[in-house]
């Protein structure tokens, strides 16, 4: 199972966050939408925190057109700790109430009083802007591309920018970049400069860009204080065939307005695959890849969305996390190199039951930071073997920060498919439901810091494994 996915493609990014005091407003929840569909994958974008759902229709239909999805709903949770504070600040996204909404945060970390004027996503296509130069022909999101907010946006060769402070103007030209921490007054109508040769600096054939923050309103999923974050989203894809054409990706750069030092952090992906019909899934986790992913659990997937025979598996891959210090490394950021930093990988991987108990759906920010640090809702670290917290079945006293961490393929080490990796007699665990969450850190993110997470969704059909039921 883990050679499917065994197809690294590097991306280089930066990630950041912080704290504020600021107030929160009223705004009414995003409804900003669009759909990355430029090759083998259509799938729903959203603008509140996050993908593929806000109620129905849920959708990453792979094959595109072919009616089945792989993923029910995605989205990015954020954490830490504030001061002296004991208990951690969150923003999650799951099924709603969301804890993003539309728009930057102003120089004092203060949201929009009106969140519904940025509710809206920016998509463009490499074609649009071809077209553009060939036939001067343009459409509304490249007209409106809102430089200001940091959309990301190239300038012309021979304007004497050199904004990535590499010593060089590219041939290309070189990214405007504008001081988030700046007045928003004096950049919030900056948009694109087309006839002055201006362009969308996009990734891939085809990108989706959205800006959104955490104060805009009550964070009442995780019942949390606001961090403080403007988040900036790009979701994007290639149009290519082979493992690429099925593949999307997500970066997000996360900029911190707040006073005190945010500690102790970590950024989560969370994910209800439903692989197809929902019923047969299991998941498991590749710490050496950054690979959390979910296979069918026997050769057929029929029902529901089904895909029919053979089935497929689908992963979230971490291209890059979120930078730290460390003497004699070098992380690379934005495709700069940075001396004495490293980049973190997958730190977590947590599988949780789909209702309540210790081992089911967070519901407050204790919650979903626990899962995160790699400890079940009542604080418990995850334990190797069994059900991660179960000896009887299976399992152990020693701690773990990767669930399901086996290869179900060649039936070796902890899964699903053999949750007793010692001796191989306990039962494989009945295949339903599932889902994760896969997280990086723990990180400070001072005042005015940002940085840049980027992601991918990949997706492969082929033989997978075949589940018995125990004996009554």
């Amino acid at each position: 199972m883990k050679s499917l996915f065994k197809m690294m493609f590097v991306f280089v990014v930066a990630l950041g966050m912080s704290a504020t005091t600021a107030r929160a407003q009223n705004c009414e929840q995003a409804l900003g939408e669009a759909f990355l569909d430029v090759n083998n994958v259509r799938a729903r974008i959203l603008n509140n925190g996050s993908l593929f759902y806000r109620g129905e229709p849920h959708v990453y239909e792979v094959p595109k057109g072919s009616g089945s999805n792989a993923i029910f709903m995605s989205g990015v949770w954020i954490g830490g700790f504030v001061g002296n504070e004991t208990s951690p600040r969150t923003a999650a996204s799951t099924y709603g109430p969301w804890e993003f909404w539309a728009g930057p945060l102003d120089e004092n970390g203060n949201p929009p009083a009106d969140c519904g004027v940025f509710d809206r996503v920016f998509k463009v296509n490499k074609s649009d802007i071809d077209n553009y130069e060939a036939t001067g022909a343009t459409t509304p999101a490249m007209l409106g591309w809102p430089t200001g907010l940091g959309a990301p946006t190239i300038a012309p060769v021979g304007n004497g920018i050199d904004d990535d402070e590499d010593g060089e103007i590219d041939e290309d030209g070189e990214q405007i970049k504008f001081d988030i921490a700046a007045p928003l007054a004096s950049r919030v109508n900056r948009v694109i400069d087309l006839a002055g040769g201006e362009r969308p600096a996009i990734l891939g054939d085809q990108s989706i860009w959205w800006v959104m923050n955490d104060r805009g309103n009550t964070h009442e999923r995780s019942q949390s204080a606001p961090i403080g974050v403007e988040v900036h989203g790009m979701a994007f894809a290639f149009n290519q065939a082979g493992a690429i054409g099925d593949m999307t990706f997500y970066k997000y750069n996360i900029f911190y307005k707040g006073s005190q030092p945010l500690e102790r952090a970590y950024l989560g992906i969370v994910s209800d695959p439903d692989l197809g019909d929902f019923a047969d899934d299991y998941v498991g986790s590749d710490s050496t890849l950054g690979l959390g992913y979910v296979y069918n659990a026997d050769n057929e997937d029929i029902s529901g969305e089904g895909y029919g025979t053979p089935p497929p598996a689908a992963g979230y891959d971490f291209f890059q996390g979120p930078i730290i210090p460390s003497v004699g490394d070098t992380a690379q950021v934005s495709g700069r190199k940075i001396p004495d930093f490293k980049n973190l990988g997958m730190t977590t991987y947590a599988f949780y039951n789909n209702g309540g108990g210790v081992t089911g759906d967070p519901a407050t920010a204790e919650d979903f930071y626990n899962y995160m640090d790699g400890r079940w809702r009542d604080g418990r670290q995850f334990t190797f073997g069994g059900n991660g917290r179960d000896e009887a079945g299976g399992g152990s006293t020693s701690p773990t920060r990767f669930m399901y961490s086996g290869d179900p393929a060649a039936n070796t080490g902890w899964t699903e498919r053999n949750p007793d990796p010692f001796t191989g007699s306990v039962a494989p665990i009945s295949p339903g439901d599932r889902r994760f969450a896969m997280a990086t850190g723990p990180f400070t993110i001072n005042p005015g810091d940002q940085q840049e997470i980027i992601f991918g969704v990949v997706f492969a059909i082929g033989a997978c494994l075949l589940y018995t039921s125990p004996s009554p």
